[in-house]
């Protein structure tokens, strides 16, 4: 039986690393911004936070992140297999952190079901964000990959180690699925990643005039 390994001897391990395959595309509406706006903005340059003061400054100009598209189509498709919603509830989660400053998973999904920005019926009390977020998490866990085509089927069939960074080792076996997952859900968080790596977190004129925003999405376990 095969076991995806985890170390955080080092640090948090990587649960989905950060790529430009993993940039989601937003247009910003609402506002006609100038060349000079535009360059003024994508010039933010702090220390910290860069793409939340860039967002920020976005929004004091009056205008909105509006989600459009997963940039690349292998990692749409790899989502859209898993559940056609996830594109549009991963840029909720992003948008969500940028607002909030909340990072974990489990707070952000607790955040979206609060405002339900997919309008499911939640009469029943259906837990639509949490189920499909959990079942994201688990792929990524035992063998999805964003720039890779994915077959459905799970590299590691037998469950997941991880090594803490006090050296205990945690498995968690596939059979108990329901453990694995809350585990999962419990401990990922999202990280903003380099924005010099990933070409995100600027705003670009495209041909056809209108202005796109790229946010990267990145989670790591604690």
């Amino acid at each position: 039986m095969g076991f995806s390994i985890k170390s955080q001897l080092g640090g948090d391990s990587t649960l989905l690393n950060a790529s430009k395959a993993t940039n989601f595309n937003f247009k910003v509406t609402g506002v006609n911004f100038s060349d000079d706006e535009i360059t003024a903005i994508n010039s933010i340059n702090p220390k910290r936070n860069k793409v939340i003061e860039r967002v920020n400054a976005i929004k004091k100009k009056g205008a909105s992140l509006v989600f459009e598209k997963v940039d690349n189509s292998t990692f749409r498709n790899n989502l859209v297999m898993l559940d056609g919603d996830l594109p549009a509830i991963i840029a909720n989660l992003l948008l969500e952190q940028l607002n909030t400053g909340v990072s974990t998973l489990k707070e952000l999904a607790d955040k979206i079901t609060e405002t339900n920005p997919l309008k499911y019926d939640v009469g029943q009390a259906s837990p639509f964000y949490a189920y499909k977020i959990k079942h994201l998490l688990t792929s990524a866990a035992l063998g999805m990959m964003p720039a890779t085509a994915w077959s459905g089927k799970f590299d590691a069939n037998g469950g997941y180690l991880v090594v803490k960074k006090d050296g205990e080792i945690l498995c968690y076996h596939f059979y108990d699925r329901n453990r694995f997952e809350d585990y999962l859900f419990s401990n990922a968080y999202l990280e903003r990643s380099s924005t010099t790596k990933h070409k995100y977190a600027t705003i670009v004129k495209e041909v056809d005039g209108t202005l796109s925003f790229k946010l990267n999405f990145q989670v790591r376990l604690k």
